[in-house]
């Protein structure tokens, strides 16, 4: 997200959406002031780096699912925090998220990531919600891929004004459809009903959304929707054909 981008949306508010978003480590954040008088700001700033390096302020700890596996991750947590330049008169909450160690092997060297600071616009729900929500953000982005690429949101050409916007809602709660109905049906891994793998992709352990697709249309032409003897029906072969086309 751009920094102007980032102040104009953390200093208004959103029905039903919590704003979680990276932040660097030089921003002068303060407290509200209780003092006397009309300042609304407190004179005392500190920055995300100073909390991190703060020892007056102590580590949490979570446990995140990232990765296929459950992580602990530190973090230290100030809430009630006011950023004047972009978030206004707005109380955010600030994350400052320890270094996560990791390894490229079983047996190789342990590499650390950076630490990373982030501001959110809620102080009520629990900080677990949030960071497994921003760890999360890599499968949003898999899921904005999808839809785009495969199933081709955005890409209807609609002429009504209402369609506009309806197009891809329609297209978007159907992705979800899919999706559901394939955990509830299948599972979270991925089985025998999908087809097989390609070489390139040989150890893929969940069914991907193209998997999906193709086990959707596949199945369409084993139990078409209309009565009788359809005489228009394209074949399974045709539709992969169009799709990769």
């Amino acid at each position: 997200m751009a920094p102007s981008a980032t102040k104009q949306r953390l200093s208004q508010a959103f029905d039903r959406t919590i704003l979680i978003t990276r932040a660097r480590k030089d921003l002068r954040l303060c407290r509200p002031h209780h003092g006397q008088g009309p300042r609304f700001y407190s004179k005392e700033t500190f920055t995300p780096e100073e909390v991190y390096q703060d020892p007056g302020i102590p580590w949490k700890e979570v446990k995140i699912f990232h990765g296929a596996r459950y992580r602990r991750v530190r973090y230290k947590e100030v809430s009630q925090v006011l950023w004047q330049r972009g978030g206004g008169r707005r109380l955010l909450r600030l994350f400052v998220l320890a270094p996560t160690p990791y390894r490229k092997t079983k047996a190789g060297r342990r590499y650390y990531r950076k630490k990373a600071y982030l501001l959110c616009d809620d102080n009520i729900l629990a900080a677990k919600e949030l960071l497994q929500a921003y760890f999360d953000r890599w499968q949003i982005e898999i899921n904005h891929r999808d839809e785009k690429s495969i199933l081709g949101v955005g890409n209807a050409q609609v002429w009504a004004d209402l369609s506009v916007p309806r197009v891809p809602a329609l297209m978007v709660a159907t992705y979800s459809l899919m999706l559901l109905s394939a955990l509830e049906t299948y599972g979270f891994k991925r089985t025998a009903a999908y087809e097989p793998l390609p070489k390139w992709r040989p150890n893929a352990r969940r069914p991907s959304c193209q998997d999906l697709v193709t086990l959707l249309r596949k199945q369409i032409e084993a139990k078409p929707f209309s009565q009788g003897t359809p005489t228009n029906i394209v074949g399974y072969p045709s539709m992969v054909q169009t799709a990769a086309a």
